[in-house]
């Protein structure tokens, strides 16, 4: 896995717990090969100890006999040191030799080595005392080492023990010291996603006092969302004033348009020049009154207003009204459900509905082609009811289907100009929302397209 994917805790916690396990072992093994070398080192030091003061007794010439031949083994024995000494043909003559020591062990002077048997590991210093080459003693130190290579070897054991138990403890609470370290990105995570949902910009994130880097972050995005807030808000109040300063200039156009084709005598080309005119206005004034219902419902006060909707008597009425611009492209308008003992009545905003419907509908007549079909299909099951709007006009591109929900977004402007604004169907996913519904869309270039809502 790509460490990308991985989540932030995931990634500090493993170079956390990769860095104290390397910095665990590296010290672990430096007091181990300290400790090691500490002992022998201090053995070695012990055996040269003893066989210097052996060595002091065999210079008193009064107590050498008593040495050779007579001392008793304790004066052999000290501090888990043995000695033994031995003539010049390695023959014993008295001393103490631990049990399980090897014989016939090589005699090579004042140098200390390692002995290894079946039982037990050995560090041995041999030491040639003469007076004359004739008469020579070898002194030799004997200690095990046995003890302190079993120590070693325990820390070796209890380290393998300790270490993936010790790694996975510091992995899991700094996992967790993390997580609730890391918590406020998560609050304002959800935060955004929240206002980006809801299009509500006078949320904000909560702060601490704590003044930390997480508190500085939180006043940064509640500075943006203010800006971007005051940003939208002078937006759609520009939207309304000029909406509402666009209805009146317009109606006066309209109304003298009418007059003039309705009451005055005026020439085929001045008619028709007016009559222009007159069919440009209405498609203007279209646009403005789509743009004050945009106004009008982007303010969050907006709630609509809910009552008993009969969606055949709905869609019935909205296909009488189209049906004549259907017509004009010679495209058939079919309606189809099921009758039920009980209606197709839900709870919604009238106005509202018949809007999203009459949006669906002619939307598919604008990209229908001539001689086409819609088929409106209202299919009631358990949980919703579904209205489906199909046609076999000129479909949608797949890159475009997640884009035409955008105000002002068309997929081809000049295929499809003078066929709305690009407000229709952004007006039909608002709809749906606030009705607590779904749609959805399928589309295939060439075939057509078919829009599903949930209610």
């Amino acid at each position: 896995m790509k460490s990308s994917k991985l989540s932030i805790k995931f990634r500090i916690t493993f170079w956390y717990t990769l860095v104290f396990s390397l910095i665990l072992a590296l010290v672990f093994f430096y007091i181990y090969f300290l400790s090691k070398s500490y002992s022998i080192h201090d053995l070695q030091e012990e055996l040269k100890d003893e066989s210097a003061d052996m060595l002091e007794n065999l210079y008193d010439k009064s107590n050498r006999n008593d040495i050779l031949y007579n001392a008793d083994w304790t004066k052999f024995y000290d501090d888990n040191v043995s000695i033994s000494l031995y003539d010049k043909n390695s023959s014993f003559i008295n001393g103490v030799l631990p049990e399980h020591f090897p014989n016939k062990v090589p005699f090579i002077n004042n140098k200390v080595r390692q002995i290894k048997s079946d039982k037990n590991i050995w560090l041995v210093y041999d030491y040639c005392y003469e007076e004359s080459p004739e008469d020579s003693i070898w002194v030799r130190s004997i200690a095990s080492y046995g003890h302190w290579s079993r120590i070693l070897y325990n820390m070796l054991w209890i380290f393998a023990v300790l270490f993936p138990i010790t790694v996975f403890i510091s992995a899991f609470v700094g996992y967790h010291i993390l997580k609730k370290a890391l918590q406020p990105i998560y609050t304002i995570s959800d935060m955004a996603k929240e206002i980006s949902f809801s299009v509500n910009l006078s949320k904000r994130i909560e702060t601490s006092n704590t003044h930390d880097e997480f508190s500085y972050l939180a006043d940064a995005f509640n500075s943006m969302i203010a800006k971007l807030e005051k940003s939208f808000e002078k937006e759609k109040q520009f939207t309304s004033d000029a909406a509402h300063e666009l209805r009146t200039p317009i109606s006066v156009i309209q109304s003298h348009c009418e007059y003039c084709l309705d009451e005055l005598k005026l020439t085929d080309s001045v008619r028709e020049e007016i009559e222009i005119i007159y069919k440009k206005t209405t498609y203007i004034g279209q646009l403005v009154s789509q743009l004050l219902t945009i106004s009008r419902t982007d303010k969050h006060s907006f709630k609509p207003q809910k009552e008993e909707v009969d969606l055949t008597l709905l869609i019935e009425s909205v296909i009488e009204e189209l049906q004549q611009k259907a017509a004009y492209k010679n495209i058939s308008l079919l309606f189809e459900y099921i009758p039920q003992n009980e209606s197709y009545i839900i709870q919604g905003d009238t106005m509202l509905l018949m809007r999203m419907i009459y949006n669906l509908i002619e939307n598919a007549i604008n990209y229908g082609i001539n001689g086409g079909c819609v088929w409106i299909n209202l299919i009631k099951n358990q949980k919703n009811t579904d209205i489906i709007i199909k046609d076999n006009g000129i479909g949608i591109e797949k890159e475009h289907l997640d884009k035409i929900w955008n105000r002002f977004y068309r997929v081809d402007k000049s295929r499809s100009a003078g066929e709305g604004f690009g407000l229709g169907l952004s007006m039909v996913r608002f709809i749906v929302d606030i009705h607590g519904g779904s749609i959805a869309v399928k589309s295939k270039p060439g075939y057509g397209t078919t829009f599903t809502v949930s209610l």
